[in-house]
């Protein structure tokens, strides 16, 4: 019995122990350094480190996806390739050449030198530019005229490559030459304001008092090149042949047709010619003639007296003299309206 009652005491105690332990102050126990520190607040470089690691496991996470969808793309069955489309893909077929068709010529060119062009109507301006071609016919004169265009512009052109143009020398000549045109431009203006149709009218009149007739002669030849020709060719003529069709057919002369010279003075042949057609009268046939140019066969067509030269076909001539005898008093205008002064009149011989 008594056994039993220490057994419930001990057991009571037992229980009873921590209801009381409760009230008891405990010493404060001390941990290890490592424990300590992680209760700690989370300093910057922790916050890094974090970050670092989570950033390394995201790129892992990331290549084993990417790779597991790359094995999947692959192990999927691909499309026969197209074999045109690869001769198309790996040969391909050379670009078509474009073929650039050169620019058309324009009618009005009549010569190329180089890249440069001459057209119809420069040539037809610089035949214009000519007074003493004005009355011959352009088609006769025109393939000569093209010749002298085409040198002209060699010249230009060979000059503009060795800098000529540019030369100090030619630019003074140049600029004189400039002032020179402006200065008879202005001129002539001034003069034709100053010159009325009166002024040419009594020129001619001067001119047509003036004037002395002088004996005239229209006549024809039929030129050959010996003296044997010649006397057959002036048989044939006297039995009645054609001499218009004989000149035509024989004469050297390719320059008259039917042999007609038209009118002239007696200063205007040769003095062997001239000697023997104007001893002659209208109609006759004369003897061989022999000049420097072979022998001659003429006929007299007719006979007259010089004329006076019409007023129109003077016209030109006449304003230049009109110009030429107007321009001191042009000049003295100009001075007294610029109000002109001499200040030195002549200069020492020192």
């Amino acid at each position: 019995m008594v056994k039993k009652t220490i057994n419930k005491t001990t057991v009571k105690r037992a229980i009873k122990t921590p209801q009381k332990s409760r009230e008891v102050i405990l010493a404060p126990v001390h941990l290890p350094m490592r424990l300590e520190a992680r209760k700690e607040p989370l300093s910057f470089s922790g916050l890094v480190g974090w970050l670092t690691l989570m950033l390394l496991v995201f790129l892992i996470l990331g290549g084993i996806v990417y790779k597991t969808v790359l094995m999947y793309h692959m192990a999927q069955p691909r499309p026969v390739p197209c074999l045109s489309c690869a001769r198309v893909i790996f040969h391909p077929k050379a670009p078509e050449k474009i073929v650039v068709e050169p620019e058309p010529i324009p009618e009005n060119v009549v010569a190329l030198v180089g890249d440069e062009r001459i057209t119809f109507e420069q040539v037809q301006d610089f035949v214009n530019d000519i007074p003493q071609l004005k009355e011959v016919p352009f088609e006769q004169v025109y393939p000569k005229m093209l010749e002298l265009v085409i040198n002209n512009k060699l010249v230009e052109m060979g000059a503009a490559e060795m800098g000529i143009p540019e030369h100090p020398e030619i630019q003074k000549m140049v600029r004189v030459a400039t002032d020179q045109i402006i200065t008879q431009a202005y001129l002539a203006q001034l003069l034709d304001k100053a010159i009325t149709e009166k002024d040419l009218q009594d020129l001619y009149a001067e001119q047509v008092q003036a004037f002395q007739p002088k004996d005239e002669i229209r006549a024809r030849h039929i030129l050959l090149g010996t003296e044997e020709q010649a006397r057959n060719t002036l048989i044939q003529l006297q039995a009645g042949a054609d001499f218009a069709a004989l000149a035509n057919q024989k004469s050297l002369d390719k320059n008259a047709p039917d042999g007609e010279l038209g009118y002239f003075t007696k200063d205007m042949m040769i003095p062997e010619f001239a000697e023997a057609v104007f001893k002659m009268q209208k109609g006759e046939l004369s003897a061989p003639v022999q000049t420097a140019f072979g022998w001659h066969i003429i006929q007299v067509l007719d006979r007259r007296q010089t004329q006076p030269p019409s007023f129109e076909s003077q016209k030109d001539q006449l304003h230049q003299t009109a110009m030429e005898r107007k321009l001191p008093q042009i000049l003295h205008q100009e001075r007294l309206r610029r109000n002109v002064q001499v200040l030195r009149p002549t200069v020492s011989g020192e």
